[in-house]
Formats: structure tokens, sequence, C-alpha cells
């Protein structure tokens, strides 16, 4: 192959524009390809360090002030003596809870694991996950419980000035959701103003650092986060980002009246989410597991903690019941689901918990990509089949624009001897020769544009289906053939790359070229190369996705190249 001062211009340009872009991920995304942090096991610790995030503050009326500086919290008590885990589990979770905090240890999902090699199950706890319930002035921090345990339960009782708080867990023998019943009770004999919140707060850890390489372009995965999702949105506060802002500021959101139906700890693949529930003035034993929006407040907070970058992040729910009556009680009921973000569990978990799952801008084309590619999964039950299955499937829907495509460019090739006759007639006036060529094509109702009517509509469904491949948790781990063990990673040994790249030169020199550019030619003729070291750094479910599209892009050439071969 020649190679002419333009072609080898292109192509340093094109390798500056990898390694700068390159550059630019891994500086903006600085834990790109490592395991986020709910795949660190974390040390048991039977006491935690106490939280000191600000206590949220309560203004009559049901409403936030527009400035209402935080109290600080009271002093902690002692720590207390280290207590013995109480352990809950079922098929799916063990639960490890300490009575000292009134929350937990670690969580472990015991069917997910931290990598395919040592099967250590995925733990959603940082460094220890804080779930009390706490009056207006109160902080979070070790307290005096009275501890009673049943079969698949674990009562906290303590008093706090004039009321008696109990917080129930109980325990499913199945699944993901913990219920979390709060009741509590004016002790007083006459009326005490309540304002009660229920707060979770956890340590996330720093990313870990990446080891950087040109030849492997990394691919941005989803950080920690907090989530709030009301009855109108659902806001994502990157930890990462409001960890590293300004370290004197600790509030990052603080909302008005509204109606809340989740907030949570966001680990990319997984989530722990306080889901709010039906709420009585009677008691209810167990309580009610049927979720709906509550009418509230919530507000988050962070606070640089533990290791550099570390950052300690805590949410309160808070109601205001106003004047609750001597020696009556209110009571709180709300979920905590502790999981994967599997669309089948989360939607049997909670009505609204789907939404937690990042589709990204395309979300409208992934969702139907989603549930087709489980439907493939359940006929199939393998994930690289699921995939090859889908992208048949839409090679199937595009088949008329290919066709169109082909035709196109079918006729383009015959009518080129007369094309190049205009070229070199009008070689030395370049406006008139566009003008004749226009021309020309108009009259034989040849357009140029049809050749790209194939890729056009399929750009935003490559996005979406790599929305869909990098964020369903049911591709983590999945294991296809042979060395592809892990479809959301990148192929351990760059095979399907390869082949991907082999089958698209095939592909170039089998589709008719309707111009005699020589420097177009050149292009298309890099493509594969250019296409292969960008699919290296991807899931390799994503190149399989790529690769079978190619062969079948192959079939459907010789098709084509055979029936209008017959017709012209």
């Amino acid at each position: 192959m020649k190679f002419d001062k333009v072609s080898v211009i292109s192509v340093i340009i094109f390798l500056l524009f990898v390694f700068a872009y390159d550059k630019h991920l891994k500086n903006k995304y600085p834990h790109l390809n490592q395991p986020t942090p709910q795949n660190v096991p974390s040390p048991q610790k039977s006491v935690a360090p106490v939280p000191s995030s600000p206590d949220p503050v309560m203004a009559p009326e049901n409403n936030w002030p527009n400035e209402s500086p935080a109290a600080p919290p009271p002093a902690a008590t002692p720590p207390l003596v280290a207590q013995d885990e109480i352990i809950f589990e079922n098929d799916d979770v063990r639960w490890h809870m300490n009575p000292g905090t009134g929350g937990f240890a670690r969580v472990e999902l015991k069917n997910y694991f931290t990598d395919l090699a040592n099967g250590t199950p995925v733990n959603l706890v940082g460094d220890h996950l804080w779930t009390q319930a706490v009056l207006l002035g109160e902080g979070l921090a070790p307290r005096s419980f009275t501890v009673l345990k049943e079969d698949r339960a674990v009562t906290l009782i303590r008093d706090a000035a004039d009321f008696k708080i109990t917080q129930s867990y109980r325990f499913p023998t199945t699944g993901f959701t913990v219920l979390w019943h709060v009741t509590i009770e004016n002790t007083s004999p006459t009326p005490k103003p309540l304002n009660l919140f229920l707060a979770l707060a956890d340590v996330i850890a720093p990313p870990a650092a990446v080891k950087k390489n040109f030849m492997l372009p990394a691919i941005p995965q989803g950080r920690p986060s907090m989530i709030a999702l009301t009855q109108s949105t659902l806001d994502r506060y990157d930890s990462e980002k409001i960890c590293h802002n300004d370290h004197t500021k600790t509030l990052v959101k603080k909302s008005p009246l509204s109606l809340i139906d989740l907030l949570g700890f966001d680990r990319y693949h997984f989530i722990t989410a306080l889901l709010p529930g039906r709420q009585t003035a009677q008691n209810q034993n167990p309580p009610s597991a049927e979720f709906q929006s509550v009418r509230g407040y919530f507000s988050l907070y962070k606070k640089p903690a533990g290791p550099a970058g570390s950052c300690q992040l805590s949410m309160f729910l808070g109601q205001n019941f106003g004047q609750l009556g001597g020696t009556q009680s209110v009571e709180m009921n709300v979920g905590l689901f502790f999981g994967p973000k599997d669309y089948r569990i989360t939607q049997e978990n909670h009505p609204r918990l789907n939404e937690t799952i990042d589709l990204g801008w395309f979300g409208f084309l992934a969702q139907p990509l989603f549930y087709v590619l489980h439907f493939f999964f359940d006929l199939t039950g393998n994930y690289g089949m699921a995939i090859i299955l889908l992208t048949l499937l839409l090679k199937i829907l595009f088949f008329p624009l290919t066709r169109a495509a082909a035709q196109s460019m079918h006729k383009s090739r015959l009518l080129q001897p007369e094309l190049n006759k205009i070229r070199e007639k009008y070689k030395g006036d370049l406006r008139t020769q566009q003008q004749k060529m226009m021309a020309f094509m108009s009259e034989n109702k040849i357009n140029p544009m049809r050749g790209c009517l194939p890729i056009l509509p399929q750009m935003p469904v490559f996005f979406a289906l790599y929305r869909v491949l990098s964020t369903a948790v049911e591709l983590r781990h999945a294991p296809f053939v042979a060395w592809l063990q892990d479809l959301s990673a990148p192929d351990p040994y760059f095979l399907t790359p390869a082949f991907m790249a082999a089958a698209m030169f095939i592909q170039q020199k089998l589709t008719p070229q309707p111009s005699g550019d020589d420097l177009q030619k050149k292009i298309l003729l890099w493509m594969p190369v250019i296409f292969s070291v960008m699919m290296i750094g991807f899931p390799s479910g994503m190149v399989l996705y790529m690769l079978v599209n190619s062969i079948v892009s192959i079939i459907q050439q010789q098709y084509f190249n055979y029936i209008l071969s017959k017709k012209s």
C-alpha cells in the first residue's frame, strides 16, 4: 500500500486525538476500569466511628427556612463495649448487625462476588452503615439500646427526652428488603412537638488508582453516589464530585416539602436504598410491606473521613408530626433494600426502584433493548447467545434500509464510468464539475446519502446497547464461551477485537465503493483498525455485538452482490 502525505497526516491526527481523549477520560475518571467501592471487602467492626454530620433543622409549617444554621450534634456518648454482631441471612443476603449502633457492619450479597477468582461476596457497606431513628437536635452516636432478638427480627429500644423510640428490623426469609419499623411514643402526659428523622450514613472509599495505558482506552464506570427519588425527579449526587468540593461545606442538599419515594447509596451495579412505606397511627405486626410516597423532607450531607479521599455520606428522611399528645404514639414503616440493580429484582421490591438503573440519554431505546435481551436470555440461558440473537433481530429490523443502501451503491458503481468522465472533463473547474455531477446523479436518481441509511439510525441504537451492556448487573461476571467469562469486562486476550477487525476488513472489500476518490478508499481501509483499537477497552459483550453485526453484514452483502449482479 502506498501512503501519500494526506493519509499519513490523517493517521497521525487520529492517533493524537485518541491519545488526548484517553488522557482526558483518565483525568476526569481516575477510577476507570477499577472495581467500585462495593467490591472491596471491609474489615468487620463491632463499633463504628461516630458520624458528625450536622443534624437537619425543621422549621414550623413543614418548611425549610432559607438560611437555617444546623445545630452541631451533641457530644457522642463514650464508645460502647464491643458487642457481638447479630447475623441474619437467607439464600441471597447475609446481614451483620451491630446492636450498639443500630446499624450494619457488613451486608454481603451471597450470589455476587468481588471477582471471579476469589469468590468473596460483594459487601455493600463501605465502613459502617448507620441506621438510626433520631429526634431533632440529635446526632448519630453509639447508644445504650435495650436489645430484643427474635428468630428473624431484632428490636432496639431507647429513651430520648420525653419519648420512647422503638426500632424493629424484620429480616426476610427470601429476598433483599429488610422491613424497618419505627415507633415513637410520648411518655409524658402533655403534648410534645415531634420531628422524627430516619438517618443513614456510610463512608465511601476512594477509587483505586488507574494504570495508564494508551493501548487500552478506558471506559468510565459509574461512581458511587447518593440518590434522591421524589415524585417528580431523580437526582444523583456523585460522590467523587461532592467529596472533592469545598470541605468546609457539609450540606449537599436540603429539600423542600415533597413526596419522597427513595433515598439511597447507589454503587453502580448495586444499591442500598431507604424505601418509605405505609404509615399509620396504629401498630402493625409485621410492618406493612406496601411502599408508597411519603410527604416529608430529606437532607444529604458529606464530610471527609478516614483515608485521604474517603468521604462520609449521610442522609436524613424527616417528618414533622406536629404536637404528639400525651402517651400517644406514631410510627414510620420503611424498607431497607440491599441488592443488585437487576430489573426483575428491583421491580419486585418497589414500584420505582427500576428508575435507579441509569440507562443514559438513550434510555427510551435502551429500555426495550434491555427487556429483549432478558427475553432471549430466558430462552437460551446464556447472555452471550442473548446478545447474538438481539444482534440478529436488529439486523432483521434494519434490513429494508440495508437493502436500499446496497441498491443505491450498486447503481452508483454501474454509473461510475460516466461520473469519471465528468470529473476528467471538468477537472480544471471544480465548481462546474460538482454542478454537472449533481445534475447527472439527479437525472439518474442516484442519492449518495442512501448509502448512509443503515448507519444513521443504528448510531443511537449502538449507544443505547452500549449503555445496557455496561450497566446491566446481569452481565457482570456472565460467561459466554471459553476465554470470555465476563461479558461486562474487556476481552482479556483481545481476540474478539481482532476477529471484529478481520470481519470489518472483509466487509469493506465486499462492499461496492461508489466513488473513485483514493483518499476515501484509504480512510475506509483504515476503519477496521481504528474500530478495533477503540473497542479494546469496551465490554466484551459490546465487542461481541459488533463482531456478529459485521459477520451478518458480510453475509447480507454477498447476497446483495449476487442478486444485483444477476439483474444488471
